[in-house]
């Protein structure tokens, strides 16, 4: 009976249980438990003598108990917390799934546990609770593989695509789904394939594929039939919310209908909830305000304290409400209270990585942001500048923030825990658009911090100077993703970026230059949603000049964190610089179980090329401290990275080969010499463990800017893995370099470093230097400096002599009469790109 549920439908089950009914031994009280606990579930079947759900199963446990037999007992428990879910009682299920997974573990039941945790996680993904649920994942893959489970694996890996894809992590959610369906069809399993084609087709809509998504729905509710009401829920929600982002709302609301019949059909009260929210949301799609306030009322009013995680969509657009009513004092204390619940739910969670992705996180189908860019723009514009700005700031680089407190409190010997409401550490937890005014250093300079909205909601620029505080509002950012596409892909292809530059300086730095005092020469921008991949000093400006003539451009995670890092006191003493050149590479070791993400990476793209140049170019930044010390070949290892005293060194230097995934951390590495144990592969995660007081940070290696883009935080790599670690600022690059160009952009950048240019300036002079020499706009393009920009770190260059005279000499005319270098020996041929 349980095989045929899983691959014919119901009532074939039914009529099998109809039969086992008749044929068990009456004094046998395991083989009865078992029967009443398997047989439970709606819709209950009277005819055949069928108790409802609930009952069903505590009777099966009542005559576990009897029998003596804990391993039926558990699964019956499993039975009532299922029945206590449908009927919309979380509590009492995560109370009887708990005890059921103690009895289990007790009794060494590995593949009863497996499906208990499997279960437990899938609510606890429904609830937001999760980290909780990742780890119930986890250890029911664990178990299940263990034990043979096949099918439990499987569900599992099905719920973790479920839980990264409500994370905005779609790279892992295609991961899962995949592993899951390989493992399905080879069972064949009907039943959760069903659901699994609901969760691919979220998936693909997520990626922008339409197509593919209507697909996925639609093979997801003809497999549906055959299995009852229960899985056309999920693709009849899915498919109203693709009505609702094109206008359909008649065919959005028979989907919602349809989907509500079938949740009552079976009595799933808790999709009834979730349908409550999705009938509010149309609601307000049409502009219906009063019953979509009704609706998200209702809504709230049906959530326990276990699903606190789930009430803050439903508050954000109830602030929407009021915000388009015009009430914007309502509005203001709806969007305070949703923020708040955000962050006591982000609070809440033990996982970083999931913390990581928590502003990110999608609750709604249609509009993943919850209409917080509309909220924020109309309290702007309606004079509650500095609100706005506090709501901005406090989703922006919050898990950045927290590890700096945590770096800055380990610095100082004590032990603190990051908290929202702390104001007393050196990264401030809530900033005004006041507090930032107030801060500046100067009247030159500015801070431009963007709120990007999308689906036609507008984009905000608040312009912040000494002077004054002022907000711009700009185009929905959607509207501008191809083109920033478009004019990253050419500027990196050496292609012609002439109108793509003109319409983002058009769209998004024109509008707010109009509002600057003259004497502003000094931007600090803080960017949002695809704004991080825009390189604004290549930007075309009203009158045809690049942005990089008349402005200095830094770009900062957030306004706190730009203050925080200005405020810092700039070290004193002798300048200690720490480079490393021409490590010596080697692929990770792997094997036929273990996929290693860097040896994958590396394998597809092929052995890492030598960088001749990096060498001349470690030597020469060396050059320009009080004390330098060199790491050459074989001794640029990564082991000595981490083993250093790295909090002796001013600066630090990397002339290497960086590999940089834009979808997955996992693959993001710094490439150094391997060691001591170490692979030579510095990621993410090592960075951000390192204990930095650098000043600066010069990552001379390809798309060492780029990495994750996760939402409210910022793109994540190592740039802001090294920000994480304690450095004042990172000099990257947007995309591919070549070794020796960049050795000579660099040099310059050190040359008006010791001429005694700030960490901003200083690179603003290196690119000119470079655009009046004749280089292309994407040799200058590429760098960026992210974090403070108005530091000064004394170097000063020290001259050379004897035969490192004639080799630097050598370095320069090699990089100036590039060309000049493919008549030499093939063993000197020009150094590939260091990407």
């Amino acid at each position: 009976a349980a095989a045929v549920s899983r691959t014919t439908s119901d009532a074939a089950a039914d009529s099998i249980y109809a039969l086992v009914a008749s044929l068990l031994p009456h004094g046998d009280m395991a083989v009865r438990a078992r029967f009443h606990c398997a047989r439970a579930g709606p819709p209950v079947q009277i005819e055949l003598g069928e108790l409802p759900e609930r009952e069903e199963t505590r009777a099966g446990a009542e005559l576990a108990r009897l029998a003596g037999n804990d391993r039926i007992r558990a699964t019956c428990l499993l039975g009532m917390a299922k029945a206590a879910y449908r009927d919309g009682d979380l509590t009492a299920a995560l109370r009887e799934s708990e005890t059921a997974a103690e009895l289990q573990r007790r009794t060494r039941d590995r593949a009863g546990l497996a499906v208990t945790l499997q279960w437990r996680g899938y609510v606890l993904v429904t609830t937001g609770a999760y980290g909780q649920a990742w780890r119930a994942l986890e250890e029911a893959t664990r178990e299940a593989t263990s034990s043979g489970a096949e099918a439990t694996a499987s569900m599992a890996s099905m719920f973790l695509a479920s839980a990264s894809l409500r994370l905005g992590d779609l790279a892992s959610a295609s991961l899962y789904a995949a592993h899951a369906e390989s493992m399905l069809v080879r069972q064949g399993n009907e039943r959760s394939i069903t659901t699994l084609r609901g969760i691919q087709g979220d998936i693909a809509r997520a990626a922008g594929d339409t197509s593919a998504a209507r697909a996925a729905y639609s093979d997801a509710l003809a497999r549906a039939g055959d299995f009852g009401g229960y899985p056309t829920i999920a693709p009849r929600r899915a498919l109203a919310a693709m009505a609702r982002s094109v206008g359909q709302w008649a065919v959005a609301e028979a989907e919602l209908q349809a989907a509500r019949t079938a949740a009552r059909q079976v009595g799933l009260d808790e999709w009834e909830q979730r349908l409550t929210y999705d009938i509010a949301a149309l609601a307000l799609d049409r502009g219906d305000l009063k019953a979509a306030e009704n609706g998200f009322v209702a809504y709230l009013s049906r959530l326990t304290a276990e699903e606190r995680g789930r009430g803050y969509p439903a508050r954000a657009r109830l602030a929407e409400v009021h915000a388009r009513r015009g009430d914007l004092a309502r509005a203001s204390k709806e969007i305070l209270a949703a923020t708040d619940e955000l962050e006591s739910w982000r609070a809440a969670l033990d996982l970083r990585q999931i913390r990581l992705l928590a502003f990110q996180r999608t609750d709604d189908q249609v509009d993943p942001d919850l209409g917080i860019a509309t909220i924020l723009s109309a309290l702007a514009l309606g004079g509650q500048v500095d609100v706005s700005f506090a709501l901005a700031e406090r989703r922006r680089a919050r898990e950045l923030r927290d590890r700096l407190i945590r770096h800055d409190a380990a610095r100082r010997g004590t032990s603190h825990a990051p908290s929202p409401i702390d104001s007393e550490e050196s990264v401030p937890a809530h900033v005004t658009a006041s507090d930032v005014s107030r801060s500046l250093p100067d009247q030159r300079t500015a801070l431009i911090a963007y709120v990007a909205g999308r689906h036609g909601e507008p984009t905000t620029a608040f312009v912040i100077t000494k002077a004054a505080v002022q907000v711009v509002a700009l185009t929905p950012i959607d509207s501008l993703t191809p083109v920033v596409s478009r004019f990253v892909g050419l500027l990196e292809a050496g292609g012609p970026v002439a109108h793509p530059a003109r319409v983002l300086g058009r769209a998004v730095l024109d509008p707010v230059v109009r509002v600057l005092p003259e004497a502003v020469t000094r931007l600090i921008i803080v960017p949002d949603d695809v704004l991080h991949r825009v390189p604004f000093d290549a930007l075309r400006m009203d009158g045809g000049g690049f942005a990089l003539e008349r402005f200095t451009i830094a770009t900062a995670p957030s306004a706190a964190l730009a203050i925080a890092l200005w405020s810092r006191p700039v070290r004193g003493g002798p300048v200690r610089l720490l480079a490393f050149g021409d490590p010596r590479f080697a692929l990770p070791a792997g094997n036929a179980t273990a996929v290693h993400p860097v040896r994958t990476a590396l394998e597809r793209r092929g052995e890492l090329p030598r960088l001749a140049a990096s060498r001349g170019e470690a030597r020469a930044a060396a050059r320009f401290a009080t004390e330098g010390t060199v790491r050459l070949g074989a001794s640029a290892t990564e082991y000595f990275l981490k083993s250093s005293p790295l909090h002796g060194y001013h600066v630090l230097h990397f002339a290497t080969h960086a590999l940089v995934d834009d979808r997955s951390l996992t693959s993001t590495v710094l490439a150094l010499a391997p060691g001591e144990g170490d692979d030579g592969f510095v990621s993410p995660a090592d960075i951000a463990a390192l204990p930095l007081r650098a000043e600066l940070v010069v990552l001379s290696a390809c798309r060492t800017a780029g990495g994750v883009l996760i939402g409210g935080e910022g793109v994540h790599g190592l740039a802001s893995a090294f920000l994480g670690a304690g450095a004042r600022a990172v000099a990257a690059t947007a995309w591919q370099v070549e070794d020796e160009r960049a050795a000579l952009l660099v040099g310059d950048y050190y040359r008006a470093l010791a001429g005694g240019a700030t960490l901003g300036e200083a690179l603003r002079q290196a690119k000119l230097a470079a655009m009046h020499r004749g280089a292309p706009i994407r040799e200058w393009a590429a760098w960026t400096l992210v974090g403070d920009p108005l530091a000064i770190v004394p170097l000063s260059e020290r001259r050379a002599s004897g035969l490192w005279w004639w080799g630097a000499a050598a370095l320069l005319l090699v990089g100036i009469y590039g060309s000049l270098t493919v008549k030499w020996t093939k063993r000197d041929a020009r150094s590939a790109p260091s990407g």
